[in-house]
């Protein structure tokens, strides 16, 4: 089986065990303010915790819709405690402001003389089975001191669960984009270098991004010392594929870019429904869509297909030929647009109205476009 095949058919097998879960379908009033799912991943070195997230808050995992690329996801409990999210953005980000609040008193709350993960643990877990409904789950990593010396731990903590690791080089992970994050991991996973597990990370981090709809924005990862921690890498989704496009030639094989000039669509809830919507309808093969980039000019989609998408191009680019003798899209005249971009082809779906939307094969040095248009 070739690899492009292997990364279709996990896809798939992914997709399917989402789309078995039911979700409360909500009004756009309802979405405002809430935000849900995310990527989290955690592995623990022999003297650091590594810890990777994504910035994307969505108003559900089954719509997608992105109400922040640039939401706060990463939580400084402590100078060595840490949490990650995924869920209610707003319930989690409530809750470990209130375990801040209770660790800054461990003798008066807990009498103990340190305060330590493993209390910020248990309080986490308190307060999930406190509010009602709590809707979210949060990966809590550090470091325990005992005697005179520091020992990782993390803490996957919800209403149902308060689950201890210590596994040295281990992928922990949290959120819809978890499941892309480890499978990635632990297919190119080779050693216990440090400095490999930190490029590994920032590729199975990108993998979530371009194939889960709830996962993107920024990706970060930081690094967590006993007395301290710093960031080790800030990028959006687009710049960290254009870095390691080489890497993902081939789980893009059976994908295409989509364009959507901004001028001519609006990004909408109801936008997203429809495309989705549409493409099924259109496409054959057509396995869902993740919106990887926004900027001045355009949304930018990939559009994942469970077959391969020579044909498909071939059939768009015929379109294309035949429709441009007769319209001309406003993209054209926009000096600010790319060259590249302009010369991709575009085609008319009645269900959009007249504007017009580009297609292209993912390649580096159009990524490399993307990353600036």
């Amino acid at each position: 089986m070739g690899m492009a095949n292997a990364y279709s058919m996990i896809n798939q097998e992914l997709q399917n065990s989402v789309s078995e879960k039911e979700y409360l379908e909500k009004t756009n009033q309802e979405f405002k303010g809430k935000g849900r799912d995310a990527t989290n991943l955690v592995v623990i070195c022999d003297d650091t915790i590594l810890v990777g997230v994504n910035t994307r808050v969505t108003c559900g995992q089954r719509k997608g819709f992105i109400l922040d690329e640039k939401a706060k996801k990463l939580f400084t409990i402590s100078d060595n405690i840490l949490a990650v999210i995924a869920g209610d953005n707003n319930q989690c980000t409530e809750m470990l402001t209130y375990v801040k609040e209770r660790m800054k008193y461990p003798v008066e709350i807990h009498r103990e003389p340190y305060a330590g993960i493993r209390l910020a643990a248990i309080e986490a877990w308190r307060y999930c089975n406190f509010v009602t409904k709590f809707d979210g789950r949060a990966l809590i990593v550090g470091w325990e001191k005992k005697d005179e010396s520091y020992h990782p731990l993390t803490y996957l903590v919800s209403t149902s669960e308060l689950i201890e690791k210590s596994t040295p080089y281990e992928a922990l992970v949290n959120g819809s984009g978890g499941q892309y994050a480890y499978f990635y991991y632990e297919v190119y996973k080779k050693g216990n270098n440090r400095e490999e597990i930190f490029e590994l990370m920032k590729r199975a981090l990108l993998f979530a991004a371009i194939f889960d709809e709830n996962s993107g924005g920024i990706i970060r990862v930081v690094e967590l010392k006993p007395l301290g921690h710093y960031e080790l890498y800030h990028q959006p989704v687009l710049n960290v594929l254009f870095y390691h496009y080489n890497d993902f030639a081939t789980p893009l094989s059976n994908s295409l870019f989509s364009l959507w000039y901004n001028s001519d669509y609006e990004y909408t809830h109801e936008l997203n429904e429809r495309v989705h919507d549409v493409f099924t309808r259109k496409f054959s093969g057509y396995s869902h869509t993740v919106v990887v980039g926004a900027n001045r000019n355009f949304i930018v989609r990939l559009v994942h297909f469970n077959c391969d998408v020579g044909k498909l191009y071939g059939d768009l680019e015929w379109y294309h030929k035949h429709l441009a003798t007769q319209l001309r899209p406003r993209h054209l005249d926009d000096l600010t647009v790319h060259s590249e971009v302009r010369a991709l082809p575009w085609i008319v779906f009645e269900e959009f109205g007249a504007s017009h939307i580009l297609f292209g094969i993912p390649g580096w040095k159009l990524v490399e476009v993307l990353c600036n248009v």
